[in-house]
């Protein structure tokens, strides 16, 4: 059974974003990746294996970096799909759906990377309504 804490994620998030980790269907890799589960997520450690993993594939990214990339995905129409799975099979797709965990990962991983923010970020945001 999945733990639903954030000591359970930090040793786990390397072998899940390197691929070691397989799910056996998209409904359990949802139940996993449903981020706002976790409560007591322990952010920092979450940032810090995902530096670790970047700096271990020689591919480090800036926060500023990360911060454009991921208005990039939220303003391709692709994106949208690519979220259908990680809903539960009742969630309807809506922009409010899709905006909700982004905003959460944005505001509760992203800004906390190391580096300075991108400069267009107020804009982006305002742009998307995350104001």
């Amino acid at each position: 059974m999945l733990k639903r804490t954030g000591e359970y994620l930090s040793p786990v998030l390397p072998q899940v974003l390197s691929g070691e980790r397989k799910f056996e269907s998209p409904e359990k890799l949802a139940k996993f990746a449903r981020v706002r589960a976790f409560s007591d997520l322990n952010t920092a450690r979450i940032v810090e294996c995902f530096g670790l993993y970047l700096d271990g594939g020689g591919a480090p990214i800036s926060r500023a970096q990360a911060e454009q990339r991921m208005f990039a995905k939220l303003a391709a129409p692709r994106f949208m799909g690519d979220i259908r799975p990680l809903l539960a099979p009742e969630e309807k797709l809506t922009d409010d759906i899709v905006r909700k965990p982004f905003v959460t990962v944005f505001e509760r991983l992203i800004t906390i990377l190391p580096g300075e923010p991108w400069a267009k970020t107020p804009k982006m945001k305002e742009k998307f309504g995350m104001d």
